[in-house]
């Protein structure tokens, strides 16, 4: 009995300190999913908190966005560049932290502001803004910096390209409304370009560059390149149908009998039989360098729209009898014929009208340091030429009925309109101009002395109706003459690179681009004097072996400065869309 009553107490005080060491767990755990559970409110809050600060940066840059875009659709021709600057500015002035908050928020509250307009004095595109936008949740609170771009690129789509070639929409709905070889590029030997690449059709390369004489040649080269952008980021290429190289006969680089190069670069389809091989991808034997290929059908562009090109006529064009013209008469001497002569004349506040005698037709020569408001003639025009320093302003624009000129010694300010042809040649040349041209334009023989200046000075825009021909720049020369410009055509542009040698800042954009270069050097056969050189009626190019350590000749690098430069008179550059806000950088602001 006695050792049953001792079991029976020690069963009791066992039982006793179980359910206290149960009770002391069980507290605890309660204890600890408790302040689990607050530390999970809290981490959920602050999370929420964060989502609402970004919500809050969201809900302000729609804002501004939908405000602009409500500006915009009251005009049905949109707003210039500079009236959506107005516009841009007064909307992000208004939501100044202090003048006005977005708020907003379920489950705690979000506001936001503009916190630093950084760009608010500049007249530029994009502009920076600094949003500050707060999350509140239960007490928890985050604050972030957000910085903001604005007004997006506002340069049209053709000119985002170093190499654009595009489908009209003409051509799009019918195949015989297209010029020859539409929506294809045409790279034949070591063409060189940085910047991206859109091509709406087909990409042919070579690694051999043709060259017309006497006869048809195809100069043994390398494979076009694309060059690594300033960033250190690579070129893109982005093609719309197929990628085609050229294929030759042994090493002498012969083709298939009964080959025709015009033939050949009029093409709208590619056959995919010789000499012509089809290419699932862009490789080292299409490209060589760094690149990167999209490679996709360019359904989201079925035709490009037309840049009205003739329509900037009428802001120029002017005649003899219309109000406020001042007509003046001209000398009849000059050594290019009879040219009718405007020599250093000074009209910075007239409408100008040249004639001579009753005549307002023939061929005009403006020289010397000549100054209009504006200028316009029904004759031919020349500017420059005989003497150095001529420096010819049109302060606000010129019109030409016939062809235009720009000859040797010259600097050329201010916007032009030519009805009939643009001629750029000569040496010593400067141009500050966007000239619109309904004809053709021709820019060759023109030849700079390294020693004075190696490149055609200035910056200039053409938009030309027809066709755009670039050749013997810098002649048989080795450093390259630089030309800082956008070229774009409604018909094609071919660009040479065998005597030539260029390197062009800006890009090129028409519905058929071919580019014929080779790398190193080239010269009259007689002067050179390195070894292997492949000669071709009377002159020497480069031995294709000796071109693997040298530039190419001809080197299309993209520049978007020229687009800032004349936003104002770029075609199609008003804004009827507002671009998405950019976010560059977010910055947490510490209690």
């Amino acid at each position: 009995m006695k050792y049953f009553k001792e079991e029976r107490g020690y069963a009791l005080f066992l039982t006793v300190l179980i359910i206290g060491l149960f009770s002391i767990l069980a507290v605890s755990l309660i204890t600890v999913v408790l302040s689990g559970a607050n530390k999970t409110a809290i981490r959920e809050d602050i999370t929420q908190a964060l989502e609402l600060s970004e919500k809050g940066t969201k809900h302000l840059t729609k804002q501004i966005n939908y405000e602009l875009q409500t500006e915009l659709d009251k005009h049905v021709d949109g707003l210039s560049r500079t009236e959506f600057i107005n516009e841009l500015d007064k909307v992000i002035e208004k939501y100044k932290c202090t003048n006005n908050n977005v708020t907003g928020g379920k489950t705690g509250q979000y506001q936001a502001c503009v916190e630093n307009y950084i760009d608010k004095e500049k007249d530029i595109l994009p502009k920076k803004a600094e949003i500050k936008s707060i999350g509140t949740v239960d007490g928890q609170q985050k604050k972030f910096i957000t910085t903001v771009e604005f007004g997006g690129n506002l340069v049209p789509d053709d000119m985002q390209f170093a190499v654009n070639t595009f489908v009209t929409k003409e051509c799009a709905q019918l195949k015989k409304n297209c010029v020859p070889g539409e929506g294809n590029l045409f790279l034949h030997g070591g063409v060189g370009i940085q910047g991206d690449m859109n091509v709406e059709r087909h990409l042919i390369t070579s690694n051999r560059s043709h060259e017309k004489y006497a006869f048809h040649h195809w100069i043994h080269s390398y494979f076009p390149s694309a060059k690594t952008k300033p960033d250190g980021s690579p070129s893109k290429i982005i093609v719309g149908g197929n990628i085609y190289t050229l294929q030759w006969d042994g090493v002498k680089g012969t083709l298939i009998k009964n080959f025709d190069y015009s033939d050949h670069i009029s093409r709208i389809d590619i056959p995919d039989k010789s000499p012509y091989e089809k290419k699932d991808k862009i490789d080292e034997n299409v490209f060589v360098g760094r690149y990167i290929a999209e490679h996709s059908e360019r359904t989201d562009h079925p035709g490009r729209h037309d840049l009205d090109i003739t329509g900037e006529k009428e802001k120029y064009e002017y005649g003899p009898d219309d109000p406020d013209v001042k007509v003046i008469e001209t000398n009849l001497f000059g050594t290019g014929g009879v040219d009718r002569v405007i020599y250093n004349e000074k009209f910075p506040n007239d409408k100008v009208f040249p004639k001579w005698y009753k005549n307002y037709k023939g061929k005009f020569r403006i020289r010397g340091n000549s100054t209009f408001k504006r200028f316009a003639t029904y004759g031919d025009l020349i500017l420059g030429n005989v003497r150095r320093n001529n420096v010819i302003e049109f302060k606000e624009g010129a019109y030409v009925e016939g062809d235009l000129t720009i000859g040797n010694n010259t600097e050329v300010k201010g916007p032009i309109y030519v009805n009939g042809d643009l001629e750029i040649k000569g040496r010593n040349v400067t141009i500050n101009s966007v000239i619109y041209v309904n004809g053709m334009v021709h820019i060759k023989h023109a030849e700079f002395d390294e020693s004075i200046d190696p490149a055609i000075k200035g910056a200039f825009i053409i938009y030309a109706n027809k066709k755009i021909v670039v050749e013997r720049i810098n002649r048989f020369n080795d450093y390259p003459a630089e030309i800082k410009g956008f070229f774009y055509s409604k018909e094609s542009i071919e660009m040479d690179g065998n005597e030539s040698n260029i390197i062009l800042k800006g890009g090129i954009s028409a519905p058929r681009i071919v580019l014929n270069s080779i790398r190193g050097r080239s010269y009259a056969a007689a002067k050179f004097k390195q070894s292997n050189p492949q000669i071709v009626e009377g002159r020497a190019y480069e031995g294709w072996q000796e071109q693997a350590v040298r530039e190419s000749r001809l080197l299309i690098k993209y520049d978007q400065d020229i687009f800032d430069l004349y936003s104002d008179l770029i075609l199609e550059n008003r804004v009827k869309q507002v671009p998405p806000a950019k976010i560059i950088e977010i910055e947490e602001v510490a209690d």
